[in-house]
């Protein structure tokens, strides 16, 4: 990936710490990366949650370094940029050691250095896995709506995970892993799937348990 002025410029910035660190300036600076915007978004996410996610600060990195692992962008990024991703972490984490006290941006780039080629998988969302694995449904092919299609689709997939039994599926994950439509719609489309006879709610969903659901397409 050829490095452009703009690209040096604000990896630079993330380097040195000057600014504040915020998702737009990690989104910018991946803009001129020509990282697609779903890919430049999940980053930002990995960023902001294994950042704020508390605990060894070892652990939350890895996690960082194996959803890079798992994006086009991650693998194609120069060292440059990868060093400006890692500051970005760092920053964000304010990562301490056992002692309480600061760890230095230059031992969490080490550490990051040291397990990118120890990672074997990279880190995965079980319903995207199953919704990039399993093909719409030919009894769900006439919905004019991709949504609607994506989510069929991840139903029978579900399904077929389950076997005999009966999957989990909040309206929330749906909406999260299909992208481009809100809870709002993917329950009207649960409604639509379940009037034309391919699912069957199984025990409605409540605030801490996502709705359980079995599928009757072929």
């Amino acid at each position: 990936m050829k490095k452009t002025g703009d690209e040096t410029e604000r990896t630079e910035r993330l380097l040195s710490g000057e600014g504040s660190i915020s998702t737009l300036s990690i989104l910018s600076t991946l803009s001129v990366l020509s990282v697609s915007g779903d890919e430049a978004s999940q980053i930002s996410k990995a960023l902001e949650s294994t950042a704020g996610a508390g605990g060894r600060w070892e652990k939350a990195l890895f996690r960082f370094a194996r959803t890079l692992r798992g994006l086009n962008a991650g693998r194609d990024c120069s060292p440059v940029v990868f060093k400006a991703l890692v500051a970005a972490w760092h920053r964000l984490a304010k990562p301490r050691d056992g002692d309480g006290e600061p760890v230095d941006a230059e031992t969490v780039y080490g550490e990051f250095l040291t397990c990118w080629p120890r990672i074997k998988y990279p880190e995965s969302d079980p319903l995207r896995d199953v919704l990039a694995s399993t093909p719409c449904p030919p009894e769900a092919a006439h919905y004019e709506s991709d949504q609607m299609r994506q989510l069929a689709a991840m139903c029978a997939g579900l399904q077929h995970h389950a076997g005999d039994g009966v999957f989990y599926l909040s309206c929330r994950s749906a909406a999260m892993t299909i992208g481009h439509v809100d809870q709002v719609t993917v329950w009207r489309y649960f409604r639509v799937l379940v009037a034309d006879g391919l699912l069957k709610q199984m025990t409605p969903g409540t605030a801490t348990r996502a709705a359980r659901w079995r599928w009757l397409g072929k």
